[in-house]
């Protein structure tokens, strides 16, 4: 590795590799988990890629629940529940739930 830049791309390639590797583990113990938490996992992905996860997770959400917190638009608009939170008056969270499949917030 020879400058930052080198680096950065090192650390991209792994972490873009990371969602396949978590999958691939689960496949490969046997035992199934009833909830993940995958956090920014799709970060370093790109749009294709990102497509591709979500497809996956979709697949395996028949055995198992995943929660995952994202940014990113794709993966959002592939969730059958978002959840956040706002802070309406200071001081004051809120938790808000919309259910994309029936349309309920």
């Amino acid at each position: 590795v020879r400058d930052e830049a080198e680096i950065r791309g090192h650390r991209r390639t792994y972490v873009g590799a990371l969602p396949g590797r978590i999958v691939q583990g689960m496949r490969r113990s046997g035992t199934r988990n009833p909830v993940f938490l995958l956090d920014e996992v799709d970060a370093a992905l790109d749009d294709s890629n990102v497509a591709r996860f979500d497809e996956l997770l979709r697949e395996l959400a028949s055995e198992s629940q995943f929660l995952v917190i994202t940014h990113n638009k794709a993966s959002i608009e592939s969730a059958d529940t978002l959840f956040g939170i706002t802070m309406q008056e200071p001081g004051l969270s809120k938790l808000v739930t919309v259910d994309l499949v029936h349309g309920e917030a």
